[in-house]
């Protein structure tokens, strides 16, 4: 059976729930809107609104969720289509990939 860690959990646990403080910050790349939600230390959450191809580098691994439109995932020289409520990820041994379309994309990276 898997060991608890209700310890590590009551230490991080917030009662009552203290709202966080975010303030995203918009930036654009390639003609596209970039909007980070998170860059902590363990994981940042990105939003891409896409309407130009884009580069995007991958420094672990990516969890991607589209949430609207559609597009292209290129990595390696393959194309795979991008559906908005299919999510993927995108793994360590990719280390670019670019995306075309009209797609709005969350994407949550490891550190």
């Amino acid at each position: 059976m898997r060991e608890l860690h209700i310890e590590k959990a009551i230490k991080v646990t917030n009662i009552p729930h203290i709202e966080l403080d975010v303030h995203p910050t918009v930036t654009m790349l390639e003609g596209n809107e970039v909007i980070e939600y998170v860059n902590e230390k363990y994981f940042s959450v990105t939003r891409y609104k896409i309407q130009n191809e884009i580069q995007i580098n991958n420094p672990s691994y990516s969890l991607c969720l589209p949430l609207s439109g559609n597009g292209i995932l290129h990595i390696d020289g393959k194309d795979y289509d991008i559906q908005v409520g299919i999510g993927f990820i995108i793994t360590s041994h990719t280390k670019r990939y670019s995306i075309q379309g009209n797609i709005d994309l969350l994407v949550s990276v490891p550190k």
